[in-house]
């Protein structure tokens, strides 16, 4: 048998198309009778309910235009077979209304508006455990208003602050789900620890002015909540540091972790001037979305932070002890760098990896310098001017139980 030529296939094709047209067309049957609506709307004129609520109309009118479009999608008679058969046909004035869906939407609608809240909240959302948010502040008024902004989704924010003397105070008050108390700065592991006993929610989460909660963290935790109480009492949050606009990729940094999220009791910070690491009581596993940390944003207000600092952890090693000479001052100082730059490829970050490994090395020179310095004022009959130091006890209260000291040799 020869092979039909395209050309004829084509022809075929167009007059079978053709026969089925007019097959159709004689036998379409009467369509609706209404003197007043296109007669491809014959599914919609037939909907019987009639709400009196403005908001009830415009969920009829949607529902109306929806018939209409897939009647007007559908053809005018049977396609192929009978009528029933058909996937294209327009569905009966039935279909439409014991839809499911529409039946919903039409009882909400036209319902009461506190069923239409019980009827539309979620309930997850109502068995979910509270958390309250905690960010520590001091002369953040350029960071505040946005780090509360990603934290407006907590069911708490308390915001402690250390008397600033710029407009932090008056941005904190623009929000209304926040928190704000005024308290002597001893230390972030102190001004920490007594804003979590005066949270009033079973879980908390704890931020800095500089930091971020962004939504596919926050969105990770909501999900981590959404079935109850999660499985450990702890969870430790990577930080994504940024220095100078631009994300800090190596030099150590890009490993850098802190336990924020946790149970009330669940964990404590030890009583350390400067860089404390939470101690909790089990495990605490770690969220695979990070926050965003803006470490470094003015290069001179990081240089002064680095002296504070180094004189804060100075004031620690003294009160440890511990003494400084050629091999602290010199030697860490050298490995330091070479550690964050060499060995954790900070050279990969381009200018800002050599500028913030640098800044590293000079904070850790500056500390053991400092200490070395109070150690020859000593011989001279000097005492260091050392911080204050918080020596409440309901400061470091349970650290014991997680096996960190509570108190300092002085």
């Amino acid at each position: 048998m020869r092979p039909v030529p395209p050309r004829r296939r084509i022809r075929r094709r167009a007059a079978a198309a053709k026969r089925r047209a007019a097959r159709r067309a004689r036998s379409a049957g009467p369509v609706s009778s209404h003197p007043s609506v296109d007669p491809r709307r014959r599914c919609a004129v037939e909907l019987d309910h009639r709400p009196t609520s403005s908001t009830a109309v415009g969920a009829s009118e949607r529902l109306f235009w929806q018939a209409s479009r897939r009647c007007r999608r559908a053809p005018s008679g049977p396609s192929r077979g009978s009528p029933s058969t058909s996937r294209r046909s327009c569905p009966p004035p039935s279909s439409v209304i014991r839809h499911p869906r529409a039946r919903t939407v039409l009882d909400l609608l036209v319902s009461s508006p506190s069923s239409i809240e019980e009827s539309t909240s979620s309930p997850s959302a109502a068995e979910r455990p509270k958390i309250s948010a905690i960010v520590t502040t001091f002369n953040e008024e350029r960071h505040i208003r946005e780090c509360l902004e990603s934290l407006v989704w907590c069911d708490e924010v308390l915001v402690v602050d250390s008397f600033s003397t710029d407009r932090t105070p008056e941005l904190v008050q623009e929000f209304d789900n926040v928190r704000f108390v005024q308290r002597v700065y001893y230390g972030s592991a102190s001004q920490k620890n007594w804003a979590m006993d005066q949270t009033t929610h079973e879980w908390i989460l704890i931020f800095d002015a500089d930091e971020r909660c962004t939504p596919a963290l926050r969105d990770e935790i909501l999900r981590l909540f959404a079935g109850g109480d999660p499985p450990h009492d702890a969870y430790t949050i990577n930080r994504r540091v940024f220095f100078m606009g631009e994300v800090i990729r190596f030099s150590g940094w890009q490993r850098d972790r802190v336990v924020r999220l946790l149970r009330r009791g669940a964990g404590r910070y030890p009583n350390r001037r400067v860089h404390a690491d939470m101690v909790t009581r089990g495990p605490a596993p770690c969220l695979e979305e990070a926050m965003d940390h803006l470490m470094v944003e003015d290069f001179v207000k990081y240089a002064q932070r680095i002296q504070k600092y180094s004189w804060w952890g100075a004031a620690q090693a003294w009160r440890e002890g511990k003494r400084s000479g050629m091999l602290q001052v010199v030697g860490r100082s050298f490995w330091r760098f070479v550690r964050t730059y060499c060995l954790q490829l900070g050279v990969l970050d381009g200018m800002r990896g050599m500028v913030f490994c640098l800044l590293q090395a000079y904070g850790t020179y500056l500390k053991w310098s400092y200490l070395w310095s109070w150690q020859i004022n000593e011989r001279l009959g000097q005492e260091p001017n050392l911080p204050i130091f918080d020596e409440s006890e309901e400061t470091w209260q349970g650290l014991a139980e997680f096996g960190a000291p509570t108190t300092l040799e002085s």
